[in-house]
């Protein structure tokens, strides 16, 4: 149970944001490849190419572990693909 309460937090998190930030990823993320990554995930991701969208997610948690939105997105993406564990472990990060 506390798995489902995490990612369904996680969700409603994710939608938030998305409300709150829009399109406006650009003005922020250290680096900018790190944001180019996250731009080339969510292109990626809104085509349901999930496995380049999770290569670019990753790409970009690696450039910046720290990056709230790459975490977020790569667990929206194991989500969408039916990983839940690894959906859980990223949500959690």
């Amino acid at each position: 149970m506390k798995k489902w309460v995490y990612i369904t937090l996680g969700l409603v998190l994710s939608l938030l944001l998305g409300v709150v930030i829009g399109n406006s990823l650009s003005k922020n993320i250290a680096g900018g490849l790190s944001l180019s990554y996250l731009d080339l995930g969510h292109k990626n991701l809104q085509e349901k190419n999930y496995v380049k969208a999770i290569a670019y997610f990753n790409r970009a948690v690696a450039l910046d572990p720290n990056s709230f939105m790459a975490h977020i997105s790569l667990a929206d993406t194991y989500y969408s693909v039916g990983n839940l564990d690894l959906s859980l472990e990223e949500y959690e990060i």
